[in-house]
C-alpha cells in the first residue's frame, strides 16, 4: 500500500467513521457496539451520535431478518434450517409462544443472542406486525445497546489504566536494570581491586 492510499484512509475515516460502524452493526452488532464503548473511551467517538447510529444499524439488520422470515417463508426456515434453527416443530412452538406473549418473546429474543436470529426470523414468517415488531425490538434493544457500549467503555477505561501501569513498571523495571548493571560494575571494581591487592 503507497503512502497516497494510507493518508487518504486516514484522512477519510474520521469522515466516515459513523458510517462504517452503522455497516459493521448491521453485520455483527454486540462485537462492534463494545468495540465502539472501548474507542469512546479514548474520545474517538461522540457518545450519543455514536449510540443513536447503533440503533437505527440494530433496527435495520433485525428488520432485515423479519423481512427474509415475512417474504422467504418456512421455505427459507426449511432451506437455511442450520442458520435459521426453525424447524417446523420449533417454529409452531415459536407461533404458539408469539401469539400468547408477543411483547416477552421478542425482548427475551433480542437480549438473548443466540436465540435472537432465530426468532426475528419466526416474527416475519408468522407475520406479526411490524409495528408491533419494531416497538417491542426497540424496547429491548435500546438497553442491550447500552449495556454493550458501556462494557466497551469500561475496558476501555481499563486499557489506559493497564497502559499507565506499563509504563510505570517498564520505568521502575528499567531502573532496577541500570541499578543492578552500576551495582555489578561497582562491585566487579571493588573485587577486582580487593583481589589485586
Amino acid at each position: 500500500m503507497d503512502l497516497l492510499t494510507l493518508t487518504t484512509i486516514a484522512t477519510l475515516l474520521p469522515i466516515y467513521r459513523y458510517l462504517l460502524v452503522f455497516i459493521f452493526v448491521i453485520i455483527e452488532g454486540p462485537l462492534i457496539t463494545m468495540f465502539v464503548g472501548f474507542l469512546l473511551a479514548h474520545d474517538l467517538f461522540n457518545w450519543l451520535l455514536a449510540f443513536v447510529i447503533i440503533i437505527a444499524a440494530e433496527m435495520v439488520s433485525d428488520s432485515l431478518y423479519y423481512l427474509a422470515g415475512y417474504w422467504g417463508g418456512k421455505k427459507l426456515a426449511e432451506k437455511y434450517a442450520n442458520f435459521t434453527k426453525l424447524s417446523e416443530k420449533r417454529l409452531n412452538f415459536l407461533k404458539h409462544i408469539f401469539h400468547n406473549h408477543p411483547r416477552k418473546t421478542l425482548i427475551i429474543g433480542k437480549i438473548t443472542h443466540m436465540a435472537g436470529v432465530p426468532i426475528l426470523i419466526a416474527a416475519g414468517i408468522i407475520k406479526i406486525n411490524w409495528w408491533l415488531f419494531f416497538l417491542y425490538d426497540l424496547m429491548a434493544t435500546i438497553p442491550k445497546t447500552l449495556f454493550f457500549l458501556i462494557i466497551g467503555y469500561y475496558l476501555g477505561q481499563l486499557s489506559e489504566k493497564i497502559n499507565s501501569y506499563l509504563t510505570y513498571g517498564t520505568i521502575i523495571f528499567s531502573v532496577i536494570i541500570i541499578l543492578i548493571f552500576i551495582g555489578y560494575l561497582f562491585i566487579g571494581n571493588y573485587l577486582e581491586k580487593k583481589l589485586i591487592k
